[in-house]
């Protein structure tokens, strides 16, 4: 069920609807049922879109749509997506497309509760796409061959004059269900979810329009409302903050509001988001609150309030900064004076650790951070970017400052530092300190980077910049020789409309940051023609051209500096934003749903290039492999034996064939490290152990390793149980075995046709392992991806080595009369097509 669950939201977001409608009209087929009557009452999560459809006047009124949608740049943007998504197939690119143009136009819903009728325990949450039940007839076949290939039972049942479709899991009463209800595609998860839904629809239990809190967020005195969303939990407390939660390890026995008090958590209510528009503006709310006054962790989201004056002189073009105010010196009080209860509780012990790892601390740093580096620090932290600090052309350098009381704690603590990163003794890092007019710099010089760090103290600020231009230019617009950044009239107009009192704010002018994407676009779209497509095998084709692009000052002309505050309330904290255009250049508020979808429907595409790279990788591996085992028998007339020959030590103690390959394979000095004369378990080849060698992995393989040295290619021992103690000239036997010796010309049955090495299904313990973990052979069906351990991580296919060189990729589903004639190096079998 794990696995079809996603593909169900991607199926019913791919609805042919945006091709026939368009974005730009409404859908006078829109269901006359309203939405919020399918969601329960005691939702204690909630979330709407209305999509762009609901509010098309007022949306077309934004700087959004006039520098987005009217340029087209968000079109060719989803052109762009559409390809890529197409390369794993055409009519999947055209799903990605038609997914995010049903949302982004309709939008969608959802909610969780712990039972519809607020009575009992029976959380269920419940999804529902706009306007899209019709398409569930198209959808119907796909979902349920999607269903059973994964193994999972689909019924359908007749629920109140609704065809229900179910997919079973393993929990009693626990579902998976879909359904058209009035027009809309509706998905229900949980107990009992269709029934508690249905209950909804039809009236027998509350909607959501009798939440108080929906009313509510349904409007705002700035702009009309497009999307909300809520959390509730004062309800979940109010509820389940009785409950007993597990033993501690001390033995302690607490209910989960005992807990959630000793956190100071214990009293927030809700958390809540609006966002919608006012003429050229987007807006978005997000509050959270407390039914009394914040304490313990949650202490730490009130902050004294900051003003412009305190800002760090920044540069006059900056095209954003964030800052705010944040006490880490009483933070770090605040921290400890919450966990320790909750440690002497819970678990003595780990207060005895904690202790411990805190001396272990002071005596590293020479004293105690907090007094001797913290102290010396303010609490205005500021992060800025410098247009003018990046040695290309592209992107912004970004800087953080922080407001600093007293100097010479910072500088003795940050030298203390120093001195700790110094100790690590690497010779490509340095680090070099300088002071200039009563400024010290600390510069980091890593061999190879273009860029070097620096860190700036002052008798104000603390500064950190990754190239030294940075620091520098702060310092002389410290001192007014450079111009410093002042609000311009838009930010002032802005800011009127704005909480007057904050603890943080953040500006950003998005202009910037379009044009210079806009202006590199064409060299983008050259090399990604040229270089990136070729690469998914002539699937796919640029679905424009450069004049396509819109022009930069058509998109920027009607953008506006975007800000935001964050501010305290009297029991908690809230933000506002008032915005021209997102940072992400998808478009309005819609980019919520529409980014999450082109990322889902273009992970099956990264995926499949990924693993595309990854095979390619892996029968690279098995050629080097090939070509030593070549060179090998080159040098002594003969190819490897399966295992190094040691008469004093079992095969599953010596070293493998792996090993003997080594110097062939660009590892001599591995090779001189190891004493052959020894196991491959010996203290002497400890190094070896922790030592990987690529060639010797698949990238494939999922999962950790059970060492550093651990293999995944495995040499053909021939059929049968016994197969690697074979003599050489038995028919069953392949070309290696624990002491067989073979040379080319006993390969009677042709390099061609006979299996030299071959994938294995997961890592051995060490490449230098000999025995079954290096040497295999076909004994118990299935020979591939069986209990033989011959097979891949690759989807549907084994690739081999053959004796020749050649690296092919065979089918999971060969027959195994073939296997076995590959298998066998004299056997004289006709090798059937494979």
């Amino acid at each position: 069920m794990r696995s079809l669950l996603p593909l169900f939201c991607l199926l019913c977001g791919g609805l042919p609807l945006a091709w026939t409608i368009g974005i730009d009209e409404p859908d006078s087929t829109a269901s006359e049922v309203a939405v919020e009557t399918l969601l329960p009452s005691k939702s204690f999560m909630a979330m709407t879109y209305d999509g762009t459809a609901a509010h098309l006047p007022a949306i077309k009124e934004t700087a959004a749509w006039k520098a987005l949608e009217e340029t087209e740049l968000t079109a060719r943007l989803l052109d762009l997506g559409q390809m890529f998504v197409s390369a794993t197939g055409e009519e999947n690119g055209l799903l990605a497309r038609e997914a995010i143009e049903h949302l982004r136009t309709h939008g969608l819903s959802l909610a969780g509760s712990v039972s519809a009728s607020g009575e009992g325990l029976t959380p269920y949450g419940v999804l529902v796409i706009h306007d899209a039940g019709r398409f569930l007839e198209r959808l119907q076949p796909m979902i349920e061959e999607a269903a059973r290939s994964n193994g999972e039972e689909v019924e359908q049942k007749t629920i109140e004059g609704r065809e229900v479709t179910f997919i079973g899991t393993n929990v009693e009463d626990v579902e998976v269900s879909w359904w058209n209800e009035s027009g809309h595609l509706v998905l229900g998860v949980g107990l009992r979810a269709s029934e508690q839904i249905i209950a909804t629809a039809t009236g027998k239990a509350d909607n959501i329009t009798k939440n108080p809190r929906w009313t509510e967020m349904r409007k705002s005195d700035r702009y009309k409302v497009d999307s909300l969303a809520w959390l509730d939990m004062g309800s979940l407390m109010d509820q389940f903050g009785d409950m007993s939660l597990p033993p501690t390890p001390a033995g302690e026995v607490m209910t989960a509001r005992e807990l959630a008090t000793m956190l100071g958590i214990h009293n927030i209510r809700e958390l809540t988001m609006q966002a919608g528009y006012n003429g050229l503006q987007t807006w978005n709310d997000t509050r959270l609150k407390a039914d009394g006054p914040l304490t313990g962790l949650a202490t730490l989201l009130q902050q004294r309030t900051l003003s412009l004056d305190e800002l760090p002189p920044m540069p006059k073009g900056t095209s954003g900064f964030a800052a705010a105010t944040f006490d880490l010196y009483g933070a770090v009080d605040t921290v400890l004076q919450t966990i320790r209860p909750i440690m002497q509780k819970t678990e003595p012990q780990a207060e005895v650790q904690m202790d411990e790892g805190i001396s272990q601390m002071h005596e590293i740093f020479g004293g105690d951070p907090k007094e001797e580096l913290i102290a010396g620090l303010g609490d205005v932290w500021c992060v800025y970017a410098d247009p003018a600090a990046l040695p290309i052309p592209i992107g912004f350098s970004p800087v953080v400052a922080v407001s600093v009381k007293d100097k010479d704690v910072v500088t003795s603590g940050v030298e203390r530092l120093i001195d700790l990163l110094q100790q690590a003794g690497n010779p490509n890092f340095t680090i070099r300190k300088s002071s200039k007019d009563g400024r010290e710099f600390f510069s980091f010089n890593l061999s190879g980077m273009p860029v070097v760090p620096t860190i700036m103290i002052t008798e104000k600020w603390l500064v950190g910049s990754i190239t030294p231009g940075s620091a520098q230019s702060m310092a002389q617009r410290e001192i007014g020789k450079l111009p410093s950044w002042k609000p311009t009239d838009q930010i002032e107009a802005a800011l009127k409309e704005l909480p007057q009192t904050y603890t943080s704010i953040t500006v950003s002018d998005p202009a910037p940051t379009y044009q210079q994407a806009l202006q590199f676009a064409p060299m983008g779209l050259s090399l990604l023609e040229q270089n990136v497509l070729p690469n998914l095998g002539g699937a796919v084709e640029m679905p424009f051209g450069v004049e396509d692009l819109p022009a930069a000052e058509l998109v920027t002309e009607p953008m506006f500096p975007n800000v935001t505050v964050g501010y305290t309330t009297e029991n908690g904290i809230g933000s506002t934003t008032r915005q021209s255009v997102p940072s992400n250049p998808m478009g309005n508020v819609s980019a919520t749903v529409a980014v999450p979808v082109m990322v889902a429907l273009l992970l099956p595409a990264v995926q499949q290039a990924r693993e595309a790279a990854r095979l390619t990788q892996s029968k690279n591996n098995l050629k080097m492999i090939g070509l030593a085992m070549h060179n090998y028998h080159d040098t002594f007339n003969e190819l490897p034996q399966g295992t190094v020959p040691n008469a004093d030590l079992k095969p599953e103690e010596r070293l493998s064939w792996a090993y003997s390959i080594l110097p062939f394979i660009e590892q001599v000095v591995l090779y001189n490290e190891l004493d052959g004369k020894l196991g491959w378990e010996a203290e002497e080849n400890t190094f070896g152990l922790q030592t990987a060698v690529s060639v010797y992995q698949n990238p494939s393989q999922p999962g950790a390793r059970p060492n550093p040295s651990s293999g995944d290619y495995v040499g053909m021992a021939g059929v049968g149980e016994n197969a690697a103690e074979l003599e050489a000239n038995d028919p069953k036997a392949g070309i290696f075995g624990y002491d067989r010796k073979v040379r080319f010309r006993d390969i009677t049955d042709g390099t061609t046709n006979t299996i030299m090495v071959t994938d294995s299904s997961k890592p051995n313990a060490s490449y230098l392992a000999g025995g079954k973990a290096t040497i295999r052979g076909f004994s118990k069906s299935p020979y591939l991806n069986g209990p033989d351990g011959i097979g891949s991580p690759h989807n549907g296919i084994v690739q081999v080595l053959f004796a020749d060189g050649s690296v092919r990729a065979i089918s999971v589903n060969t027959d195994e009369t073939v296997l076995e004639a590959l298998a066998t190096k004299a056997g004289g079998e006709e090798v059937g097509e494979f």
